[in-house]
């Protein structure tokens, strides 16, 4: 998560503790997109991922300061957010107190938000998130992607323009549910500016963009941050790393695993 530090008076923490419309939480946090993965040439993280890893790996995390944890529904067909339930279980009452918990909606359910809502509290077990996303901005593209196992997108994809869920509605609902305190605050992740103004535009206050940001993929320069910051959207990047590009462990395309060699951003033609 970006933003501007905020000290707390004790030199504490290396991490910082940006606010996010209330609680303090940590400079960097934890993406559970691999969570509950099942391994194999098929699995796009190439791993199992078991819940010990993930009980033990929650536990280091929040116990070192980092509290900010964040996983979607759409992980691991809802698994992660199973795992990262039964391990938010196990943490220390005092250390779970310090987790700020964030999950997503796909765009593809968001003609019902409260059922996919309820779905990701029963899987987390917990009776509210404090950052509820919407996973990407509401459109043919995005829910093609979705809907067809993140195996399309764009011009290739198909999809039905009367199935797509009313932006209006959508933002709505979640500030109705934002009422009720099921959701602390709303967010969305890869919105640009144009849909951030209709989301905006519905009376729905935005927390938060999610977006992809690091030394190679900096569109959000363009535009994105500028906006966020005059209206006090909150900016949190992911992919900071690149998905290992940026690491150093692989010095060339072909060093890259292949089920990880298959994706978009370690395509040799980029």
């Amino acid at each position: 998560m970006s933003g501007e530090p905020v000290g707390d008076g004790t030199g504490e923490s290396d991490f910082k503790k940006p606010k996010l419309d209330g609680p303090f939480t940590s400079l960097l946090g934890f993406g559970c997109w691999q969570l509950a993965s099942t391994g194999g040439s098929g699995d796009y993280w190439g791993l199992e991922y078991t819940q010990d890893m993930a009980n033990q790996n929650i536990s280091k995390a929040v116990e070192s300061g980092i509290t900010f944890i964040d996983t979607a529904g759409d992980y691991s067909k809802g698994a992660s957010e199973t795992q990262l339930g039964l391990a938010l279980k196990a943490l220390d009452p005092n250390l779970r107190a310090k987790v700020v918990l964030a999950t997503k909606i796909v765009p593809n359910l968001c003609c019902d938000v409260e059922a996919a809502l309820d779905a990701s509290l029963a899987r987390l077990q917990a009776d509210s998130v404090d950052l509820y996303q919407v996973h990407w901005p509401i459109d043919k593209n995005a829910m093609a992607h979705f809907a067809n196992g993140h195996a399309s997108f764009g011009a290739s994809a198909e999809v039905d323009e009367s199935s797509v869920p009313s932006i209006e509605k959508t933002f709505k609902s979640l500030a109705a549910l934002q009422a009720k305190g099921k959701i602390k605050r709303v967010g969305v992740c890869n919105f640009g500016v144009e849909q951030l103004k209709e989301a905006q535009a519905t009376g729905c206050t935005i927390a938060s963009n999610q977006i992809c940001y690091n030394l190679i993929f900096r569109a959000a320069e363009f535009g994105i941050m500028d906006y966020c910051k005059a209206r006090g959207i909150r900016l949190i990047g992911y992919s900071p790393l690149m998905q290992g590009i940026l690491h150093g462990r692989y010095e060339t395309p072909e060093e890259v695993p292949m089920y990880r060699a298959r994706t978009r951003h370690f395509a040799a033609s980029r």
